[in-house]
This record gives C-alpha cells, sequence and structure tokens, in this order.
C-alpha cells in the first residue's frame, strides 16, 4: 500500500472475532478484509444524498413506465385536470397532494400539481412517488394516508395562502 497510515478503532470482543473469521474464511488479512468491506460501502453510496445502493438495482416507483402510463390514462380518460391524489415519502417524511394536472405538467423527474384554490403550480418529485390514485370521488385515500400521519399539503398550502401559521 502507498503512503497507508494507521486506524485505530474500538470494537467489541464478539465483532473482532466475527471480522477475523470472516477474513479468515475469505483468505485476506484482517485488514485486507476490512479495507476491502470499506472500499465496497463507500463505492456503494449516492455521492448525493448518501444512500446505501449496494442492494439490487431498483426502479422508484414514481420512475416506472406505469406511473407514466397511468398519468396518460387518467388525462385521456377525463379530458384535462383530472384531480390526482400522489403520496411520496421523501427522507421519511411522508406527505400527500392533492391536486390536478395535465399531460403537460409530467416531466421526467417531477409532476406538477395545481393545488387549492388559488391553484398553485408545485412540483412533485417523481423519485419520491409511493402511491397514486385518481379521485374520483371523495377523499378516501387523502383521508386514508392523512389518519396515518402524511402530511396533507393541499391543507398546508391552503392554510399558507390564507397566511395562517405564520406562512404567507
Amino acid at each position: 500500500m502507498a503512503d497507508s497510515v494507521n486506524l485505530t478503532i474500538r470494537i467489541g470482543e464478539d465483532v473482532r472475532a466475527a471480522v477475523e473469521k470472516a477474513a479468515l474464511a475469505s483468505g485476506q488479512t484482517t485488514t485486507e478484509f476490512l479495507l476491502h468491506a470499506a472500499k465496497l460501502r463507500m463505492a456503494a453510496a449516492c455521492t448525493g444524498c448518501g444512500r446505501d445502493l449496494s442492494g439490487p438495482p431498483t426502479v422508484l416507483p414514481g420512475m416506472t413506465d406505469c406511473f407514466a402510463r397511468w398519468c396518460t390514462t387518467v388525462t385521456a380518460e377525463r379530458g384535462t385536470s383530472p384531480r390526482v391524489v400522489l403520496a411520496t415519502n421523501e427522507r421519511d417524511v411522508r406527505r400527500v397532494y392533492t391536486g390536478t394536472f395535465d399531460l403537460e405538467c409530467v416531466h421526467d423527474t417531477y409532476v406538477s400539481l395545481y393545488m387549492g384554490k388559488a391553484k398553485q403550480l408545485v412540483p412533485v418529485p417523481r423519485a419520491y412517488l409511493v402511491m397514486w390514485e385518481q379521485q374520483i370521488a371523495g377523499d378516501s385515500l387523502r383521508s386514508r394516508l392523512v389518519r396515518d400521519g402524511y402530511i396533507d399539503m393541499l391543507n398546508a398550502f391552503e392554510q399558507a395562502a390564507a397566511g395562517r401559521n405564520g406562512v404567507r
């Protein structure tokens, strides 16, 4: 190794024994084993958000062809501006968006919804989408998600537009 320095770490005896056993089984020294594991772990992390990419590659639900087809279908069925419910999970912050969109508001990485009485155009990142539904009658999905702890963004936008909660 070129220009190596010492690194001292404190770990429990059980972890040390497990690492040494795994290194021996793989035909490596403990140092080689730990360096290899560290390099794999660092290479598998997204440089933007740090998300672990070591598992099998997956396509996020909002980035699938299925979602794109759904957007096209609901727009074609209703003509223009169907009312939809979109649920996101953005780094463990769960939100539900309710609004209208048309096909021109569906982009490669986000969809735009017209929300609230003022019809404010709000971008929703497709990478965080976990559920979607065309809202035909009532607020069934929206109300279930809010009851389950999702943040109701429609209510937040309407309160902000009214100047409540210190948001203008």
